[in-house]
């Protein structure tokens, strides 16, 4: 049987293992998009899981953690995009070298929906994907995202355009 994940909240020890996967800015535009600058710091991260939108957090800061084992296997942003309008953004989802192509992203991504949908109430999930990201297109679509838009990015790596997919999973097409 395939192993499982856990959300855990993102600490300070864990920032040594989350900064080793971040090789470079391309990689880290490409992982987290422009929100972080290279090099990577705790204190970027630590600002993130601080915001609230009046006494609610408004970002929620996950390693993901193999379940029965104590191996942090990647990582994962949950943004509340407004409470009201109950929707939220998947962002920086990240599964690490060794654990790539076992179904951990996938598994990643049903934790992070359930805890959306399930213990926030929210109705919507966004999130934005690459287009040259196959793999995580297959992934989000086999869960039940489709693609709303197409967002063209000036890349400030070889001056080219990077295609940003925002995708949508409204709760009623969650497969739980």
């Amino acid at each position: 049987m395939a192993k499982t994940l856990e959300l855990e909240r993102f600490q300070e020890a864990d920032f040594a293992l989350l900064n080793s996967h971040v090789r470079d800015p391309k990689f880290l535009l490409q992982w987290a998009g422009p929100k972080y600058q290279f090099p990577l710091t705790y204190e970027q991260i630590s600002f993130r899981d601080a915001k609230t939108i009046g006494s609610k957090k408004a970002v929620y800061v996950f390693k993901a953690m193999e379940a029965g084992s104590n191996r942090t296997i990647g990582f994962i942003e949950l943004v509340i995009r407004d409470y009201i309008q109950r929707t939220a953004i998947v962002e920086s989802v990240l599964i690490y070298d060794e654990y790539r192509g076992k179904g951990f992203g996938k598994q990643l991504a049903r934790a992070i929906i359930h805890f959306a949908f399930a213990d926030l109430g929210m109705d919507e999930l966004l999130l934005g994907v690459f287009d040259f990201n196959k793999p995580a297109i297959a992934c989000y679509k086999d869960l039940g995202f489709e693609q709303i838009e197409i967002i063209n990015m000036k890349s400030p790596f070889e001056d080219t355009i990077w295609n940003s997919l925002i995708m949508s999973l409204p709760r009623s097409r969650w497969k739980q």
